[in-house]
């Protein structure tokens, strides 16, 4: 076998190097299907081996917790990934040996074989045997005629048809037993899977508190005129005088996270190592005041730009670790950069939501931002705070809109960058005294 790896090896190599422009065009999806056999094939040959590692009890042997765990360090994925791999190859090995032939003929994909097995796996104990295999043989057969989500279809029709009853229920167990929630590592975009399954009462509980947070009305615009490159099509509703452009999806996780915020903000959740828990912030100080160039670092994620830190900073669900040039703590969460209950109050009065002219988000949508930032010495008063949403806090933080309180009127003005408006005019605040509330 490591003399075929070797040959595998070495034409791998040339087909990367092959000169692809010399490839006429109505050769390309030939060439691709035949990539993509190849690479069932080899499919194949990884769940082979991963099921003799499993027979052999290999990882065991070297002393790993699961044989899951093993494949992951072996071939460098994630423990899921792995315990996933070894799930579909013993599968393959010891009870769908048509769907392991056909992944070999490079006839059917991996994809395939794991919802194959993943629907006709939970019915075997209760189905004849042979009725199993005649619908493994005829879901084979579908491959090539049917797309993805038609035979996802496929697969759910003939588990219907071979155990129509289905399972018989437990009384004694509760649904939520099955819960799950998954939030995966962090890509290289910073960006995080949040995956998961929910019994129909745990999402009713789940769907009752997020559907309000997530009605359309508060904006949630990028750079510019408000809105990102993606948001101009989607379609809008008026609620409060207000366009939300953000899409049902964007509005449910906009929601969850406004619910664990409203969560963090109270005195419900429990305590943590004799402390309310709350995200951290670490930065050094110089890089927080913008003097030095740097990264800040999230309590349960990776590194924060230095924008990124600051617009945290603001906020009182977040506490900032600011280090010294040694790295020693010289402040954690100072008192003076909280704005307390009676100021808050005032603001929200003052400014009724999201400041930022044409917004006006809910005010419990917003926090409390320091036009002059606390770590540069500005003060925790209403002539140096400010009420915006979370998009419009992170846009300040990260463009050049400048914010000011009018001595005048007490109310905050925003000047536009110059890309917005060259002449960089001020403009009122949504509820600014005197202009029209539509």
């Amino acid at each position: 076998m490591a003399t075929d790896l070797a040959v595998l090896h070495d034409a791998a190599i040339r087909l990367a190097e092959e000169p692809l422009w010399e490839v006429q065009s109505a050769d390309l999806a030939g060439l691709l299907r035949g990539v993509e056999a190849a690479g069932r094939m080899l499919d194949s040959a990884r769940l082979r081996l991963i099921a003799e590692v499993d027979d052999r009890g290999v990882a065991l042997n070297d002393g790993a917790v699961s044989t899951g765990r093993w494949v992951a360090e072996v071939i460098g994925t994630t423990p899921a990934a792995g315990v996933r791999w070894v799930g579909t190859a013993t599968a393959l090995a010891r009870r769908f040996p048509a769907t392991g032939s056909a992944l070999a003929g490079g006839r059917v994909g991996v994809w395939h074989a794991e919802r194959l097995v993943a629907v006709l796996d939970p019915v075997r104990p209760r189905v004849d045997e042979a009725a199993v295999n005649e619908a493994e043989a005829h879901l084979l057969t579908l491959v090539e005629t049917l797309d993805a989500r038609g035979f996802v279809r496929a697969c759910a029709a003939m588990v219907a048809a071979l155990d129509p009853d289905g399972s018989a229920p437990d009384d004694e167990e509760d649904p939520a037993c099955r819960n799950a929630l998954r939030i995966s590592d962090a890509t290289p975009a910073g960006m995080r899977r949040v995956s998961g399954w929910l019994d129909d009462t745990s999402a009713a509980v789940l769907l009752s508190a997020l559907t309000p947070l997530a009605a359309p009305g508060a904006l949630a615009r990028g750079p510019g005129d408000g809105g990102d490159s993606q948001s101009a099509a989607v379609p809008h509703r008026r609620q409060g005088g207000a366009l939300d452009r953000r899409g049902a999806p964007r509005r449910m996780a906009d929601a969850l996270l406004a619910l664990a915020k409203i969560g963090l903000a109270s005195d419900l959740l429990p305590h943590q190592g004799g402390a309310r828990p709350a995200v951290t912030v670490t930065i050094s100080l110089e890089v927080l005041r913008g003097n030095d160039p740097g990264v800040g670092a999230l309590d349960w994620g990776g590194p924060v730009s230095a924008t990124t830190a600051r617009m945290l900073a603001c906020e009182a669900r977040v506490v900032p670790v600011v280090l010294g040039g040694a790295g020693q703590p010289l402040d954690v969460g100072r008192d003076r950069r909280t704005v307390p209950t009676a100021a808050r109050l005032a603001l929200v009065v003052r400014d009724d939501g999201c400041a930022f002219p044409g917004c006006g988000a809910p005010p419990g949508w917003c926090d409390a931002h320091h036009i002059r930032h606390w770590a540069d010495g500005g003060p925790t008063d209403l002539a140096n705070l400010v009420l915006l949403c979370g998009a419009h806090h992170r846009l300040t933080h990260a463009s050049r809109w400048g914010i000011r309180v009018d001595p005048d009127t007490g109310h905050p003005r925003f000047r536009p960058p110059r890309h917005v408006d060259p002449q960089q005019r001020w403009r009122p605040a949504h509820n600014a005294p005197g202009r029209l509330r539509t």
